[in-house]
């Protein structure tokens, strides 16, 4: 009988221990398999904005052909359109910059401007903004700097190193439209962190940052009107 009992009770370890041992696999094959479910995900994201921040068609449809399934395809699709409708456009900048103070008082100034025999002049976004920038890579239009109000990244967290260059002695270096240092812009594009806070680009330093919607007392706070017209 004790050896009855004996051959049991080694049968029930047995058994024990390939419930355990199959339990421990499939918990190791649940963790491997999240892993990998985590790292596509991240690589999913990172590729698609990285495509998206070029603002180049062929940098969204290499994004497409390598996450036909991705979690972006929808946003990359869109994106791609939005691009193809800006190559019939070209952005129509107003003949000079304005010092037209707050940010209420330029988006007046725009709404009410007639320049040109044209009256659908607007507040630029801070893209559009950045369209104007030159010999600082990193706020031109598709740099480093994270500040876009097409990537929606419009919040404090969104502004670094990158969004600067260092100070030049030549005025007007960093304006495509020789704008001088002294010159800062406001944009349309609202801080998400705070609404009384805009976007703007300062010619001193090719800088993109925010700035209080009154300003400040002694600058020069700016504007420089867009509309857009078919090529």
């Amino acid at each position: 009988m004790k050896k009855i009992m004996v051959v049991f009770v080694l049968a029930a370890l047995v058994c024990c221990t390939v419930v355990v041992k199959k339990y421990v696999d499939d918990l190791r094959e649940s963790e491997a398999s999240c892993r990998y479910e985590r790292e596509a995900e991240q690589a999913d994201d990172t590729a698609f904005k990285q495509a998206a921040s070029a603002f180049k068609i062929a940098e969204l449809e290499k994004y497409l052909k390598d996450f036909p399934t991705g979690n972006h395809v929808v946003d990359a699709a869109e994106r791609i359109r939005e691009l193809k409708d800006e190559e019939t456009k070209e952005l129509v900048w107003s003949e000079r910059f304005s010092k037209a103070g707050t940010w209420a008082a330029v988006v007046s100034y725009c709404g009410n401007l007639n320049e040109g025999g044209h009256n659908d002049w607007r507040l630029p976004t801070i893209d559009e903004l950045r369209t104007l920038i030159k010999n600082c890579p990193k706020t031109e239009r598709g740099g480093s700097c994270k500040v876009s109000e097409k990537n929606a990244c419009l919040a404090d967290n969104c502004f670094s190193q990158d969004c600067y260059c260092g100070e030049n002695e030549e005025n007007g270096h960093y304006s495509k439209l020789g704008d001088g240092d002294g010159v800062w812009l406001w944009s349309s594009s609202g801080n998400s962190d705070d609404p009384e806070r805009f976007w703007y680009v300062s010619f001193a330093r090719g800088m993109v940052g925010s700035l209080l919607k009154e300003g400040y007392e002694g600058d020069d706070d700016s504007v420089r009107c867009v509309r857009m017209q078919v090529k």
